[in-house]
């Protein structure tokens, strides 16, 4: 017989011998002693697992020291709540996996490795931990021979804790993930796939997100705390029907990132009831520049807290990843995004950790951002009820910028442009921008204008409240035409609500 005691998170097993779905890795040798290689007796509880139609593979109190281990179709890893999936400081004992659908020449290994195969859990209160400290630091690592190490004898090549490619109905439940080499989880060409109360920390090295998804879809993320190094949540090339609910996020880079790899289509994401705090590389970025689309986007009831960016949409063309840098691509569509009951404070500059990458000049003062290319218009965006409070601090030469320069084939990152002249929002190529309810503050006077827009139309202001700077006016408009500006106002009191370098910007825009 089976007898489970749950008692404060300790499960206690009686009897699990009799059990024919069950497969404890001491059993099969696993020393869990934090020294010895664990691999091959793990690999055979898993291998025993699968031949047996599925299972539990269950993880007693221990630290498990290992290289890749394979999952297949059915399994369940169980860690206990003292339990440690340790990986390996060698590279030698990770399996080579997939190469990379960006860089051909890197592959992708991992810890806890699966193709092809369905109904895959992993649970628990344990922790898989990639001592990610001891591997070599960021982009040095995607310029080398596979295998290759350093002087100083630190691996090249970085694993992630888990990888899956081509699975279906795999759900992450409980689990600790931290320290990993590089991406804490890596799923390609998945779908049905379920987050729930997961806690990842990854910042011992470079590049290191948490959820990073390409090709995928049918997303559940539910109630997690991320704080990692690089983009928390990622979801690249495709992705569709995904849901984000109830986290809580850190990161050095995008707190939730859609993009840059775009050549397919990604859409139909919700994202709500979050907490985005010191996140220093945009809270929400969404970059299209590989001729795909995104669209039918909806962020509602988020709260940004200590947050530079704090938003980033970019629509471009950029032909420069390695495998095609001679191609030009087309810049694709970005449309329909809605974000609504937002509240946060802005950070002055970014704040990283000394071995994160360190702020660029773009990051300071930074804004709202929302730019298309000539040519190709981000479409139908709204902000409503929206309230952020900015540091403060941009200069009059800053807001007197112009000429600002496209920057179609540069890498889309948010600071590309350096300080912009809007410290609340700035938005060029655009065609169909919503503001209703908008409230935006700054702590110390900043020269800079609210908002500025260039090459917009059919825009909406409505309730906009901010405080601006009494030698300019709240927005500036160029080239911008088909503008309502319905019951806005500056909280210093009275001034001058919009000017514009165009002759008949009065033509453009109606007053109520």
């Amino acid at each position: 017989m089976l007898l489970i005691v749950l008692e404060e998170e300790r499960i206690d097993l009686v009897e699990i011998n009799t059990i024919s779905n069950f497969f404890n890795v001491a059993e099969y040798g696993a020393k869990g002693d934090g020294l010895t290689f664990d691999t091959v007796a793990i690999q055979a509880a898993v291998d025993d697992c699968v031949q047996k139609n599925g299972g539990t593979v269950y993880f007693p109190e221990g630290r498990y020291l290992t290289g890749t281990i394979k999952l297949g179709s059915n399994v369940t890893i169980y860690l206990s709540p003292a339990a440690v999936i340790l990986g390996s400081r060698d590279i030698a004992d990770y399996h080579v996996g997939v190469p990379s659908p960006v860089v051909p020449e890197i592959s992708w290994i991992s810890i806890l490795f699966a193709m092809d195969a369905m109904n895959v859990n992993i649970c628990g209160s344990g922790i898989i931990n990639g001592q990610g400290e001891d591997f070599i630091c960021g982009a040095e690592a995607f310029s080398v021979d596979e295998g290759e190490r350093r002087n100083d004898g630190k691996p090249l090549l970085r694993p992630s804790l888990i990888f899956f490619k081509n699975c279906s109905s795999i759900s992450l439940t409980e689990i600790k993930l931290e320290a990993s080499a590089q991406f804490a989880t890596l799923f390609e060409n998945c779908k049905d796939l379920k987050f729930d109360r997961i806690n990842i920390h990854n910042r011992s090295n470079q590049n290191t997100d948490g959820l990073h998804f390409f090709d995928c879809k049918d997303i559940f993320i539910t109630e997690c705390k991320l704080d990692c190094g690089d983009d928390a949540i990622v979801m690249n090339r495709s992705a569709t029907r995904c849901v984000i609910n109830s986290c809580i996020i850190s990161s050095r880079w995008a707190g939730i990132r859609l993009g840059p790899f775009s050549t397919g289509t990604i859409s139909n994401i919700t994202v709500s009831n979050c907490v985005i705090h010191d996140t220093f590389g945009s809270a929400i970025k969404l970059q299209m520049v590989e001729g795909g689309v995104m669209e039918n986007l909806k962020f509602d009831n988020i709260i940004m807290d200590n947050v530079t960016g704090p938003i980033s949409i970019r629509l471009s063309h950029f032909s420069g990843w390695q495998i095609r840098r001679d191609t030009v691509l087309e810049p694709g569509t970005l449309r329909n995004i809605t974000f609504s009951n937002i509240t946060g404070n802005v950070a002055e500059n970014a704040r990283p950790l000394p071995h994160e990458v360190q702020p660029f000049s773009g990051e300071c003062w930074s804004c709202i951002n929302i730019t298309g290319i000539p040519g190709s218009k981000v479409e139908n965006v709204t902000f409503s009820n929206v309230q952020l409070t900015y540091a403060g601090g941009g200069t009059t030469e800053e807001a007197k910028r112009k000429d600002i320069p496209e920057m179609d084939f540069r890498y889309p990152e948010y600071y590309i442009f350096d300080t912009l002249p809007a410290y609340g929002l700035y938005a060029r190529h655009v065609k169909g921008l919503i503001l209703e309810n908008v409230k935006f503050d700054t702590v110390q006077p900043d020269a800079r204008y609210v908002l500025v827009c260039e090459d917009v139309e059919n825009m909406d202001l409505s309730g906009v409240k901010a405080r601006g700077d009494e030698e300019r006016a709240l927005i500036k408009l160029n080239d911008t035409k088909n503008v309502i500006l319905n019951n806005c106002r500056n909280l210093n009191g009275d001034g001058i609500l919009f000017e514009s370098d165009d002759n008949d910007i009065s033509q453009a825009c109606s007053l109520k």
